[in-house]
């Protein structure tokens, strides 16, 4: 049950996602798996993240911290994601404070030891390196970028390779090294389609970074009116 949550949220299928969760959570209650219940608190917060509903994925985030502290401990595996969840989400309300990344960080690396679950890679990452541009840390960038790859490789998790792209795309652009970036801008623009299962990476999440990371080349390179047809093109399908 779980699993299927993470189906539908990997398609959009926000709604169908969020009644299987409410399903997955009782399921678990009825089985008394704290270790599962614990995992749904963390899925239903995500669907609500993505949703823009930040104060019940909070609400969310924040039962599955408590949970995980208290039942597997302050340094648990479980901990650490539901500390990424929970400070991704502050990030995208303007509330990560830059003493509260080495923080994220920590816990980001730490599930990439264990984890397989690219949602939680994804945010944590895509929190850590939107930071890290907004203050044009291109060091910090760079790591990041490499830890996805190795996180990818290791964990057989294509669909963060595929982000790992988008983001070194715009790092390119940032650097102004556009021969790298017209490369890249390549391969990234292949996952901007209407119907991703046919490609390996079916999620609306690639098509996003990939279509933002596109658009940003579009800017520097032809003009504003391709950027925007490019960034409508990635809205309608996203």
């Amino acid at each position: 049950q779980c699993n299927l949550v993470l189906r539908h949220i990997a398609f959009g299928e926000f709604e169908i996602a969020g009644e299987a969760g409410k399903a997955s959570a009782r399921s678990m209650r009825e089985g008394n798996s704290i270790l599962g219940l614990n995992y749904a608190f963390l899925h239903i917060g995500l669907n609500d993240f993505y949703q823009g509903s930040f104060r019940t994925a909070e609400a969310n985030y924040v039962k599955a911290e408590e949970m995980a502290r208290d039942n597997f401990g302050a340094d648990s595996g479980l901990k650490a994601a539901a500390g990424v969840h929970g400070q991704s989400l502050s990030f995208w309300k303007g509330e990560l404070e830059a003493e509260s990344v080495p923080a994220l960080e920590t816990d980001v690396f730490q599930i990439c030891q264990f984890d397989g679950w690219f949602e939680s890679f994804a945010i944590g990452f895509d929190a850590l390196f939107h930071h890290a541009l907004a203050e044009r840390n291109s060091n910090r960038m760079s790591e990041y970028i490499r830890q996805m790859r190795v996180t990818a490789l290791e964990r057989g998790v294509e669909r963060l390779d595929a982000v790992a792209d988008a983001f070194e795309l715009i790092l390119c652009v940032v650097h102004d090294d556009m021969r790298k970036a017209a490369r890249l801008f390549e391969a990234v623009r292949q996952h901007i389609v209407s119907d991703t299962r046919k490609r390996h990476a079916p999620t609306w999440m690639v098509r996003m970074f990939a279509g933002m990371a596109c658009t940003r080349y579009l800017i520097k390179t032809t003009s504003v009116r391709e950027a925007l047809k490019s960034a409508q093109t990635t809205n309608s399908l996203v």
